[in-house]
């Protein structure tokens, strides 16, 4: 498949992560939503279904893409939307924000992947994205523990927190997948064509 094929394959992907996630956010502003076991388990089921579908199967896509284009300069270039983009990640820097919740998690582990650490070392613009993908998956675990945890003994704090998680996840999502598809992708379909 041609490169803008698979560009336009993973923009049509987003929508439809987005549609979801919107979905999962309109029951979870219920009252009461996180300490109903029902709820809870209708959450679990898809919010992981769509974290697998975002995660496993979209990123690996978009990580194969990154792959073959790591080392190229042009690659790194940017222009005026990723200028804006890259002000917004200093203003509003989500990692930052998943980093303080990961500090109360010290069971849980996760390692960055090889490609992570190569764009990081190389000093690539990917490295963004990349990074974006490794703190979805650390609040991906966060959500699973939490959940996990309310579903043996309702607790208001731990629903409070799975809510605070969620919604954190939520606005790193889209906020992720606004910078893919205004900034990343137009550099790489200009690159590839």
């Amino acid at each position: 498949m041609m490169t803008s094929e698979v560009i336009q394959e993973l923009k049509g992907e987003h929508q439809s992560f987005l549609k979801k996630l919107e979905k999962i956010f309109q029951k979870t502003q219920e009252s009461g939503f996180f300490e109903d076991l029902m709820s809870l388990s209708l959450f679990r089921t898809e919010f992981l279904q769509l974290n697998h579908e975002v995660s496993s199967r979209h990123h690996e896509k978009e990580e194969r893409l990154f792959e073959a284009l790591i080392a190229n300069p042009i690659a790194n270039q940017g222009g005026p939307r990723c200028n804006y983009f890259m002000q917004q990640k200093m203003m509003n820097d989500y990692t930052k924000k998943v980093d303080d919740f990961w500090k109360e998690y010290t069971e849980l582990k996760l390692e960055k992947d090889a490609l992570l650490v190569e764009a990081q070392t190389k000093g690539s613009a990917l490295s963004i994205p990349l990074e974006e993908h490794y703190y979805l998956r650390k609040l991906v675990f966060m959500i699973s523990f939490e959940v996990n945890l309310q579903m043996q003994a309702i607790d208001n704090y731990r629903s409070a927190r799975i809510k605070d998680l969620f919604n954190l996840y939520k606005a790193m999502l889209m906020s992720h997948i606004e910078k893919e598809d205004q900034c990343l992708f137009v550099v790489l379909e200009k690159l590839t064509a």
